[in-house]
């Protein structure tokens, strides 16, 4: 029996976010590429690099629109770098505002409500759209 799929075009509408903030006490920058297929974030440390992490556990993103929806991170990092780009399936529409919390996971039972509480909060201002041919 056929199937139905939906296929997002390559040349569809990008949005450009930016923010900043500090981790840890280190000032950093945060920029997004968004389209309704897909989102690329990379989030650098000015002056100095993201901590390495113990064996079993990461830094994990978690971004969400305005209106409450995540987008699921693709990868995450283990630290010791000065920048950490990370991919994210998109939600099928573009987001007007992001906010974006960088969270400590470690394998095995985490309490994911008490990580978002305790992570740090970066609110991502649309800076610019991007046309398909432009």
């Amino acid at each position: 029996e056929p199937m139905r799929a939906t296929v997002w075009r390559a040349d569809a509408e990008v949005r450009h976010f930016k923010g900043e903030g500090e981790y840890n006490g280190c000032p950093i920058s945060v920029e997004a590429s968004v389209s309704a297929a897909a989102a690329r974030v990379t989030v650098t440390m000015d002056g100095g690099i993201f901590p390495a992490l113990p064996e079993d556990t990461w830094y994990d993103f978690l971004l969400m629109d305005e209106s409450g929806t995540e987008y699921r991170a693709r990868d995450g990092s283990d630290g010791n770098v000065k920048q950490m780009s990370v991919s994210f399936d998109g939600t099928g529409k573009l987001p007007d505002s992001l906010t974006l919390r960088i969270l400590l996971v470690t394998e095995g039972e985490w309490d994911k409500e008490a990580a978002i509480a305790n992570a740090p909060s970066f609110i991502l201002e649309f800076i610019m759209n991007e046309q398909p041919g432009k």
